[in-house]
């Protein structure tokens, strides 16, 4: 279980004492990440990716519409929304892209060790439906 009374949690609530208008180590403003956001969307929903992001929020379509567009840069609160859909882990994917975390490589590191252990067992369960030519 998550024990969220950590001092990582604690510091992480805490002000840093800097503002989102101040510059980073690249030079860019704190809130300017680029247009990740719509870039993905459009890829993810080609077709109305704004009325894709309505369906899968609730939120309203026309606002929707602006965050696909690029308009306007969607807050954390629908992003949290995104998260926790169906379609969550795409779209974790996507924000993480390139990402050298340590917890999101050993998320994905798991995630390869789970998909291979469903084959195997998948494999033995039913090994005539096993196509692979044997050696």
């Amino acid at each position: 279980m998550l024990d969220l009374n950590t001092g990582a949690v604690i510091a992480a609530n805490e002000n840093s004492g800097g503002s989102a208008v101040e510059k980073t180590t690249d030079g860019k403003s704190a809130v300017d990440d680029g247009d990740w956001f719509s870039n993905a969307a459009k890829k993810l929903y080609p077709a109305k990716s704004g009325t894709a992001l309505h369906f899968l929020t609730g939120f309203d379509e026309r606002i929707c519409q602006r965050y696909a567009a690029g308009h306007v840069r969607p807050p954390a609160y629908l992003l949290r929304t995104i998260l926790r859909s169906d379609h969550g882990w795409t779209w974790l994917c996507v924000i993480m892209h390139d990402s050298g975390a340590k917890w999101w490589r050993d998320t994905q590191f798991a995630v390869e060790c789970a998909s291979a252990f469903e084959a195997k067992r998948r494999e033995l369960e039913c090994p005539a439906l096993n196509i692979l030519p044997k050696a």
